[in-house]
């Protein structure tokens, strides 16, 4: 009689298992269409900045604690295009850009390259 439990339990695992696998796979397929991309410039500017942490797991060591790990999101604005597109980026890149800078943003598709700013500010 406890072979039914069992069965379940081990379903139920399997199905995480696959779920998992499923989302990792996901996410690198993305990564990669978006790198083979043609690398665009646009002029832009800095319109927003945000920090969003979240919460980052240790190793499989029980001992190891949960830590925060921080996220930079830039929004800039395209004017050419008509709308505004938000990147993560790298902590020098968020803490060398201000709101207003204005310059060249280079980006495949949703994965920010690098941004040139121009000398001058909107204000």
């Amino acid at each position: 009689m406890m072979k039914f439990p069992n069965i379940l339990v081990l379903g139920a695992i399997l199905a995480c298992f696959v779920i998992i696998l499923a989302v990792v796979g996901k996410s690198y397929l993305h990564q990669r269409q978006q790198q083979q991309l043609p690398l665009l410039s646009a002029e832009a500017t800095v319109i927003s900045k945000k920090i969003r942490t979240v919460m980052e797991h240790g190793s499989q060591d029980k001992r190891s604690a949960v830590k925060p790990l921080q996220r930079y999101r830039i929004t800039f604005n395209l004017p050419r295009e008509a709308r505004d597109a938000e990147y993560e980026v790298d902590a020098e890149t968020f803490k060398a850009l201000e709101v207003g800078d204005r310059g060249t943003l280079w980006h495949q598709g949703t994965l920010f390259n690098r941004f040139e700013p121009l000398r001058g500010k909107i204000r």
